[in-house]
């Protein structure tokens, strides 16, 4: 490319001379006005940049797990991504495509279960039953009127007034976050399936902001399982932000070919990988190794369990 040259650098200010490029910031040293052809360049230039970082990231972080913690560890990171912004970029599309899922599992959920007759319709039908008394079988007449009432029992369900949480006493806790909770339940109840996907939206909403907050806890567990080590807190933290971007990569494929056959080995594959990326990592024996990992999904595990709950009463909060 030739350059109309500018003796100092537009971005920065250094004297570049004769330099195609600032030897300070690295910006072309030329002085002519953007151009469209420049600007998409200057576009797809950046584009490309980021998705051969990305691809050099994402390979082996799926087929040798630990390699590229243990890259970044020893300094070797300019081919690759920084590690927060792989694991912001996965999470992005990963709920991107949950909360499509989600969308569609709510209507399919809600039009499956939603009751299929109204009140004034069953009394319609039991009316034109009692005017045909003697040309429709009683047999048909006594099943066509119990089939109505069960749907009538779906339809009572479904009103909010029925829908509260109950205690020993029979009476309404005087907890505060229990009446907000009796209180969102009942008013998300009431919505239908409108209510099913708010909730559902919201719980997708909250997911990455608590999923987030663990990354420093499962670090924790690192700190705490290899402090014979001498490893920093920071260096656990980027181990976990890996190995988070590769669960989320391996569950991503599991949710877009939702089949058994995808699903069950993508399951086996997170343990497998995070095996072989805790002895890439830490370099400990097998047995230590397996020890370790059984430990850290137990006592992670747990933490996840919590942070459900936690989810759950988010989402229903931010309703």
């Amino acid at each position: 490319m030739r350059l109309k040259k500018h003796p100092h650098c537009l971005n920065c200010g250094f004297k570049v001379d004769d330099f195609n490029y600032c030897p300070e910031c690295g910006q072309p040293n030329t002085d002519r006005k953007l151009t469209l052809w420049q600007f998409i360049r200057d576009f797809f230039d950046d584009y490309f940049t980021f998705d051969s970082r990305f691809f050099h990231s994402v390979g082996p972080l799926i087929v040798r797990p630990g390699h590229l913690t243990r890259e970044y560890l020893d300094g070797r990171r300019f081919r690759y991504i920084l590690p927060l912004r792989l694991y912001l970029f996965t999470t992005f599309l990963f709920f991107f495509v949950l909360a499509i899922q989600a969308k569609i599992g709510t209507d399919r959920t809600y039009d499956q279960v939603k009751p299929k007759i109204s009140a004034a319709a069953r009394d319609s039908i039991a009316t034109i039953l009692e005017q045909h008394q003697g040309e429709i079988p009683p047999a048909l007449s006594s099943y066509i009127l119990t089939s109505l009432d069960e749907a009538q029992k779906e339809t009572a369900a479904y009103d909010s007034s029925n829908t509260r949480i109950m205690y020993q006493d029979g009476k309404k806790s005087d907890n505060r976050i229990i009446q907000m909770i009796d209180k969102k339940a009942r008013f998300l109840m009431s919505k239908g399936k409108e209510g099913g996907r708010m909730f559902g939206s919201e719980v997708v909403r909250q997911i990455p902001k608590i999923m987030f907050l663990l990354l420093p806890v499962f670090a924790l567990i690192l700190k705490l399982l290899y402090v014979r080590r001498k490893y920093l807190f920071v260096e656990h933290l980027i181990f976990a932000l890996h190995i988070h971007t590769l669960v989320f990569l391996l569950v991503l494929i599991a949710i877009l070919i939702p089949k058994w056959y995808v699903v069950l080995p993508m399951i086996l594959l997170v343990f497998i990988q995070l095996f072989r990326a805790l002895r890439s990592v830490y370099r400990q024996s097998i047995p230590k190794t397996f020890a370790k990992m059984i430990l850290l999904t137990n006592i992670y595990g747990f933490a996840l369990m919590v942070a459900t709950g936690l989810l759950a009463l988010l989402a229903l909060a931010m309703v």
